[in-house]
């Protein structure tokens, strides 16, 4: 829904139009993925920052759901996301420990 350059702001922003368009649209909810491929990702706080503005525009502009799948292989570590303790990183650490 990005295309990761600019700044922050500007990849909210293409975030925003984007759901805009799906909306006006006719979709009723919207179903992502993170990361920019299956094997690449950007930093991590800066894929948080993704969600967070994707799932916090949706709900709060169209009072609609989202729901974004984070793909997380067994080898990888992502020290920043222990720092980044939202309620998705949280649900995230819960759901790989059990």
């Amino acid at each position: 829904m990005t295309d990761g350059f600019g700044t922050l702001a500007d990849q909210v922003k293409q975030i925003q139009d984007r759901i805009d368009w799906l909306v006006n649209a006719g979709f009723h909810f919207l179903s992502t993925e993170s990361g920019f491929s299956e094997f690449t990702h950007p930093d991590c706080s800066v894929m948080v920052a993704w969600m967070n503005a994707t799932a916090d525009y949706m709900r709060n502009k169209y009072n609609r759901r989202t729901f974004i799948k984070a793909h997380i292989s067994t080898v990888r570590h992502f020290p920043s996301l222990v720092i980044m303790m939202t309620p998705f990183c949280v649900y995230m650490r819960w759901r790989l420990k059990s």
